[in-house]
């Protein structure tokens, strides 16, 4: 793999526009945004976005503008945490992803974005960032090779971190892509914040400002998440960030040696002593709030044990833990128990992954079982969001052993009543109709993407009302639901089409 860094301007270009790119939430594959990522290239080639806007009906000679406009970009809610808490996925509107991969990957900016990164990361000589998007240079996948960047970058340069350091503090930023202040990368890439606005325009940074404000209606708190594109954006700042922090702790009088690995938002401060780590927390805190972030007390957590501090909690329950259960139900319900423990992680994933490819679910198990193997894997999805494509693949195949088109619907139906007692779960439905579509049931769903791969008409994804009539129809005309894949699509979900994104947005 390679760093985005290490992309021209060109190929940083072409990463940037991929699908994967482009939509990094977990949808079934027949999704797919190729064609109107296609057109929305030919759209803005050599154009900006008051080219291709529509001229204001009763203004004669001004231009509208998509700032003007709600719900420009899709907004998917997504279950956070099998509760209450919600996580607002977006969609951008192609033509201004387009735009702004465009400003981004210009010959000029891309360089100047560069140099400043390299720079940035150089100067941080004691803080690590560990999460600037990568490029698979193999047949594995972008995001899976992002992953495996992870273990062997961040766990395992944890891990051998225990040889020099007695300490570590563990802490994120809360709620980070939601409270980016979107001025933030002008103040990054372009200057002081005390820049005067009429100084900064034509600039970089407030180039992106613009840009993302545009999708937002104006608002300037926050950056859509679900792309790449905005990970790295995000990094842009984070790594600013992390110059501000060394700076200031090197001339820190008295304090020892330390150590910080930041992946993303996630923080893993090693030093000596309790005393020290906690100086850099307080240090931390005080930049951070200039930027409108603060960290998160709950996560927020400090071991002299760096090796066991280095394993996520349900890894090393996982680890540690002396039960061997044999037994589809038994292994069901233990990996349910782990769940409550710790919701949302991927070792659970991994666990439900294992199980899908072993022999258990094409046993005698399973038969006389479906209701009850239905009921715990349907829980499990309830409290972890992050399971839902597996989780989805495993009642697939469960569903495969009930002969009846009836009995099928009866127990999707039964499933939807559930996760209807939870808001923000439009996923999971977008899931279960992955399997709905093979036994020809319609969802009772209000869920766009849902109504679109239903093959309903007229359904907007995107409010292009801001956009010149000629262009706007050729977009709306272009279709994100790959026909032919749904036709030839087993009942049974493959495990292919699920474990590319064991661990995305989730």
């Amino acid at each position: 793999m390679k760093s985005v860094l290490d992309l021209s301007a060109k190929d940083a270009r072409a990463f940037f526009l991929k699908s994967e790119s482009y939509c990094r939430i977990d949808l079934p594959p027949y999704f797919t945004f190729d064609s109107v990522l296609s057109s929305a290239v030919k759209v803005m080639e050599g154009k900006s976005i008051k080219d291709v806007s529509r001229m204001m009906p009763d203004t004669p000679g001004e231009r509208d503008t998509p700032k003007r406009h709600e719900n420009v970009n899709y907004l998917l809610f997504g279950n956070k945490d099998g509760g209450y808490g919600w996580r607002p996925l977006q969609i951008i509107h192609p033509i201004l992803y387009v735009d702004l991969v465009n400003h981004i990957t210009s010959e000029e900016n891309w360089k100047c974005i560069r140099s400043l990164l390299q720079s940035w990361h150089a100067a941080a000589t004691q803080i690590e960032c560990l999460s600037m998007p990568v490029v698979s240079e193999s047949k594995e996948s972008d995001a899976a090779t992002q992953i495996s960047s992870w273990w062997e970058n961040v766990e395992q340069k944890s891990i051998a971190l225990s040889l020099d350091f007695s300490s570590l503090f563990h802490t994120d930023i809360s709620n980070c892509y939601g409270s980016l202040y979107t001025h933030s990368i002008a103040w990054a890439l372009d200057g002081s914040s005390g820049t005067d606005r009429k100084e900064r325009q034509g600039k970089i940074g407030a180039g992106i400002d613009w840009r993302i404000q545009a999708m937002s209606y104006g608002q300037s708190n926050g950056i859509p998440q679900g792309s790449v594109l905005m990970d790295f954006i995000a990094e842009i700042v984070l790594s600013y960030i992390d110059t501000l922090l060394q700076t200031n702790l090197s001339a820190k009088n008295g304090l020892g040696s330390f150590r910080i690995l930041r992946y993303r938002d996630d923080y893993r401060i090693f030093t000596m002593s309790p005393r020290d780590g906690e100086i850099i927390l307080k240090e931390l805190t005080e930049i951070l709030s200039r930027f409108g972030f603060s960290l998160n007390s709950q996560k927020t957590r400090h071991t002299e044990d760096v090796i066991k501090g280095s394993l996520k909690q349900d890894k090393l329950y996982l680890l540690s833990s002396e039960s061997r259960q044999v037994g589809l139900q038994k292994k069901l319900l233990n990996i349910y128990i782990l769940s409550t423990q710790f919701p949302n992680s991927g070792t659970i994933n991994r666990l439900l992954t294992q199980l899908y490819k072993s022999n258990l679910l094409r046993g005698k198990d399973v038969a006389g079982n479906i209701d009850v193997l239905v009921g715990i894997i349907t829980n499990i999805a309830l409290k972890n969001p992050r399971v839902y494509p597996i989780t989805a693949a495993i009642l697939s195949k469960l569903l495969s052993f009930k002969a009846g088109k009836t009995e099928k619907e009866t127990i999707v139906n039964k499933i939807l009543v559930r996760f209807g007692e939870l808001p923000n779960t439009a996923m999971m439905g977008v899931w279960l109709q992955r399997l709905s579509l093979k036994i020809e049931m319609q969802l009772a769903t209000t869920e766009k993407l849902c109504l679109i791969a239903e093959g309903g008409k007229d359904i907007r994804l995107w409010n292009s009302d801001w956009l010149d009539d000629e262009i706007r129809v050729s977009l709306e005309d272009e279709e994100i639901v790959n026909r032919s894949r749904i036709s030839s699509m087993d009942d049974v979900i493959p495990i292919e089409e699920v474990e590319l994104f064991k661990d995305g947005i989730y």
